[in-house]
């Protein structure tokens, strides 16, 4: 991940396309764009920063969402005006990945039932405890 930013040829405008892609599938995530400064950010920080182009300002992925994505490697080409970006992207929920595997599509679905039966036992009994106790007086006939 050791590449200068002064071997990165920009483009007029001052930006490089970025392939960015999955660290452990190899799969295209998305095309972005990097400017000196985000190249600089992602470089130091190990999270993907790009050029927002309709925007004009920088953004950081996973900034709004919480999904950010852990950068293991920055590569050249060959020419240096384009680069490529693996990472290992951080989902709070649910990835694309577990969708097409059934047995963990399943797995999520019944994680998720029993996380919700559980909140729901539990403010049930915060109910009952924060109301008045009531005594029953029992007599013998």
């Amino acid at each position: 991940m050791k590449i200068a930013i002064a071997d990165v040829k920009f483009d007029a405008v001052g930006l490089v396309p970025v392939v960015e892609q999955d660290a452990r599938t190899r799969r295209v995530l998305t095309l972005a764009y990097m400017n000196a400064e985000s190249l600089a950010r992602t470089l130091e920080t190990n999270e993907t920063w790009f050029w927002s182009r309709s925007r004009s300002c920088l953004w950081h992925k996973g900034e709004t969402s919480g999904n950010t994505q852990r950068v293991v490697d920055v590569l050249l080409d060959c020419d240096g005006d384009a680069l490529n970006v693996f990472v290992v992207p951080s989902t709070r929920w649910l990835n694309r990945e577990s969708v097409k595997d059934p047995k963990a599509l399943t797995r999520l679905i019944f994680s998720i039932r029993a996380s919700t039966r559980f909140s729901r036992r539990l403010a049930r009994n915060r109910r009952r405890r924060s109301s008045p106790r009531r005594t029953t007086i029992w007599r013998a006939s």
